[in-house]
């Protein structure tokens, strides 16, 4: 990709890859797992289209849902609605649409921000066909990380291109208390605001007018505001879902004697998010064990091995660019955000089947400070144009594992 080439070609490659990778999950059918239970068979959903509007949103109205997700539920009746009945190939489709919007809002967004054009596609391609989003794609169900991630995406576009004061703040605040009703982890992301604000900040300089210093000082309106709103509404997710389905504790939380695994699940999460993200552990498999095992002890120590060779990576980018290795910090720490509604589920003990849908928001900010860290350790892995045989090669590889493990990982949700 070179320096001249222009953001809609990108943009069109973005597309055309996305839906050639994802584009065969919209012959499957519905899976025999959450797919029929909170979809096919949810009587909520086959009552008249006007009762069915009105009970989506009635806390607990869900069988066996724990969360307080309605507008999920509503893109499930309109859907619905607008077929005449149920659809696979619909509600794949949507998906679909839905991740290719995630997508191109990411592009979007990191060409507001200090990321070069061509590290920005590179970022946006990874996040787009990485194995581990197919869960959350191929998945009817995962239709609200999907429309959660879409919604927050929406809210800090409108943000960063904020004109007017009001009217922004009014759009932003909203599609932000949508994306939390789609799903509440969403709100992990929304600290970024505040990262935009101080962009938007540092960027004016001395010679700049009144205006524009006091455009950028009201920017940080919106952030307090948006964040608020959402904590009121994560406040009312609980709350509803504590009564809806099940308690949290279904699997019964771990003893607080094990206060070992209890400081270590961070490190586990750690261990399990770089071996999903690098390949090594294969897609849809994900089980946290309640109680102290060896192989548990070995991960923890696996993820403090890790913590420190960044730590590392960071200290050396700190002397060699400050400037990326502060934006690197920001996005670590955003990713950090949406790694604790996993690692809570790890403390609870809770087991899943399939759990890659939870680092689906998670691996964007993630990737986007993995790529600001590489390129400022290694300048030639960012620069466009110079293709040695390092480059080459690594480029490669990552085609060769996409492809066995990215069709594969998409294979499994055919039956």
């Amino acid at each position: 990709m070179s320096r001249r080439s222009k953001p809609w070609l990108e943009t069109a490659v973005l597309i055309l890859i996305t839906i050639s990778w994802y584009g065969t999950c919209i012959s499957f059918p519905y899976t025999n797992w959450d797919d029929c239970f909170f979809i096919l068979e949810n009587p909520v959903l086959r009552l008249p289209p006007l009762q069915a509007f009105t009970a989506i949103w009635h806390p607990a109205a869900i069988p066996g849902e724990q969360l307080y997700i309605p507008l999920t539920y509503l893109s499930f009746w309109l859907e619905h609605l607008v077929s005449h009945g149920w659809n696979p190939a619909m509600s794949h489709a949507i998906n679909l649409a839905l991740h290719l919007s995630n997508v191109l809002l990411l592009f979007f967004i990191l060409g507001k921000l200090p990321v070069t054009r061509h590290l920005r596609f590179w970022i946006c391609l990874v996040f787009a066909v990485h194995p581990l989003q197919s869960e959350a794609v191929c998945w009817v169900m995962g239709r609200k990380d999907l429309l959660s991630a879409t919604l927050g995406f929406m809210a800090m576009a409108v943000y960063l291109r904020l004109r007017k004061y009001h009217t922004g703040i009014m759009v932003a605040t909203i599609l932000a208390g949508c994306a939390v009703l789609a799903k509440p982890s969403v709100l992990g992301f929304f600290p970024l605001l505040l990262f935009c604000w101080w962009h938007r900040w540092k960027s004016c300089r001395v010679g700049d007018s009144d205006s524009q210093k006091r455009l950028a000082i009201s920017g940080l309106m919106p952030a307090i505001i948006i964040l608020v709103t959402g904590g009121l509404l994560i406040s009312l997710n609980l709350a509803c879902g504590a009564t809806s389905g099940t308690a949290w504790q279904e699997s019964g939380a771990l003893p607080c004697q094990q206060w070992l695994f209890r400081l270590g699940a961070p490190f586990v999460f750690i261990d399990f998010a770089v071996q999903k993200l690098c390949l090594l552990l294969p897609a849809l498999v994900f089980h946290p064990i309640p109680v102290l095992k060896e192989i548990q002890i070995a991960s923890i120590l696996r993820g403090i091995a890790v913590a420190c060779l960044c730590a590392a990576g960071l200290g050396t980018l700190y002397h060699r660019n400050i400037r990326m290795f502060r934006h690197a910090i920001v996005w670590l720490g955003i990713a950090g955000f949406f790694a604790i509604p996993t690692i809570a589920l790890m403390v609870s003990g809770r087991s899943f089947l399939y759990a890659d849908r939870y680092l689906y928001l998670f691996s964007a900010p993630l990737l986007v400070s993995l790529f600001i860290a590489f390129a400022g350790v290694w300048p030639g892995i960012a620069r466009p144009g110079s293709y040695s045989a390092t480059k080459m090669a690594l480029g490669s590889l990552m085609v060769i594992l996409f492809l066995i493990t990215g069709f594969d990982a998409i294979r499994q949700w055919k039956n």
